[in-house]
Formats: structure tokens, sequence, C-alpha cells
């Protein structure tokens, strides 16, 4: 007897099993590696089942201030970050290996100490026997000015504000005006959502922007200091030092894919315009 779910069913299972075996017969990882060292901006992981990086793309390595993939095999979140924040990714690791379930758009702190969240997708990874073997994680920045409906208007306006003037003399009265509430309730807002004051926010994003500089110009870092805000290059040094964990030069070393800069870097002392 002609039974139409029997035969919808036999024509997907048989389309499965083709997909199965073509993927069976995929000897290396390599080219899918190469794809996600590709995506712009979305970083990624693979993580064993003791949350040992085994996968790691080059967006996620510049992140994470890792010079490359190697670096980072092996090596846990306590191993990379303070404990603030492995303690967030490792837990929300351990909830997908303990209920073998995906967690997707989870708003998580950023790993390179950004302004920005990340939005966070978190898969169980299994071996040919179907045994859960790890955890896979892709994540991309949020964008705080594009939904306000999943983030308060005013607190999206002082982002706004921030990342289009970072450059400028920022004082904390001018986002309190913005953000149409008092001092001490917008620092707590940006420290319940990013783990700073507002000013570290500031400080945060015109480090971030003199990164994209250091990794693709030629131009010194007293010139860098000023284009992104900081009155000499020194207190640059100082707060980039603070936060990434090594000095503008030593990054640009890890990070650089264009010509070294030539010539003497020359302190200025000129403020932010």
């Amino acid at each position: 007897m002609y039974d139409p779910f029997n035969v919808v069913y036999d024509s997907l299972m048989k389309q499965y099993q083709l997909q199965k075996d073509f993927l069976s017969r995929i000897g290396s990882f390599e080219p899918f590696k190469l794809l996600f060292d590709l995506l712009p901006n979305v970083a990624f992981y693979i993580k064993d089942l003791s949350g040992r990086i085994m996968v790691i793309n080059r967006r996620n390595c510049m992140n994470c201030n890792i010079p490359n993939e190697l670096s980072a095999i092996g090596k846990t979140s306590y191993d990379l970050f303070p404990s603030s924040l492995a303690d967030e990714y490792y837990k929300t690791d351990m909830t997908v290996i303990k209920t073998n379930k995906p967690l997707l758009n989870m708003i998580l702190h950023s790993p390179d100490y950004s302004t920005r969240p990340i939005v966070a997708n978190k898969v169980p990874v299994y071996d040919k026997d179907h045994k859960i073997m790890g955890v896979a994680m892709m994540y991309y920045y949020a964008d705080m000015t594009s939904n306000p409906s999943d983030w308060d208007k005013h607190l999206g306006d002082v982002v706004d504000y921030i990342h289009r003037n970072y450059a400028q003399q920022i004082k904390i009265e001018k986002l309190v005006r913005i953000a149409c509430v008092s001092e001490s309730h917008l620092k707590r807002i940006f420290k319940r959502l990013f783990g700073m004051s507002p000013i570290e926010y500031v400080i945060l994003t015109r480090i971030n922007a003199s990164r994209d500089l250091l990794e693709t110009t030629a131009r010194t870092v007293s010139d860098i200091a000023q284009e992104v805000g900081f009155y000499d290059h020194s207190h640059f040094i100082r707060h980039f030092r603070h936060t990434r964990g090594c000095t503008p030069n030593q990054y640009r070393k890890q990070h650089k894919h264009t010509e070294k800069p030539s010539g003497k870097e020359n302190k200025s002392r000129r403020k932010p315009a």
C-alpha cells in the first residue's frame, strides 16, 4: 500500500546518508580552518572536554592577543584571561557539555577587553561514535545601537557618541546629559554591562582604535596616540600595556601585515582636538 509518509521519510534518509557518507570521507579539517580565518568579523574556536583550545581562527587570536594558533593550542580560558572572564567562558562551556545542547545568542563579555559585548553561540562537538568530545563557539561583536529593543535607547546614544568622538576630549558630564540619568546611575549601568566606568570605556575605545592603526599602517606610535585621543604617547603606551599586556610596538610585531614604520617616534604633548 502506498504510504506518502514513508516515501518522504525514505527520501530524507537517503539524503542524510548521502551527506553522511560524503562527510565521512573528508580527510582534513584544514580547508575549513582556512575559511574560518577568512571570516572578517567572526571569531571561532573548538575546545576539548577539559576546556583546552584545539582549534582557533585568526580573528579570535587577535581578539585574545595571541600571536598565532599554535600559541593557543592546549591553553584554557584561565591561561589567557582574568578569572572573572575565564569563569564566564568556562561556565557556558560546561553547560553545553553537561546538557549536550547548544547555547545560542548569548551576550558575553569580550575576550579582548573591548567596549562591546559579544553575541556568542556554543554547540557540542561529537566524535565518530556520536559521543561529545568538546565545544565549538562562534561569536561576533554586538551592535548596541542597531537594536533599540535590546538596549536602553539612551545608553545606545552614549555608546554611539563615544564611538564617534573618542578622539576628542570626552567628559563624564557630557555623557550624563546624553543618557538623561544621574552620573551615579550611568556608572552603575556601565559597570553592570561592561565591568568598567564610562571613562574607562572611552579609554578602551581609543585602545581598540589604535590596534587597527598598528595592524594596518606604518604610522609612528606617537602619531597613532594623537589620532585616537591620547595627549601624549607615553600616556598611550601606559594604558595600552595595562590593557593588552604588551607595548604598542610589541603588539605591532605580533599582528602587523604591512611594512615596519620608519623614522623616530617623536613625543607630542598636543591634547586631543
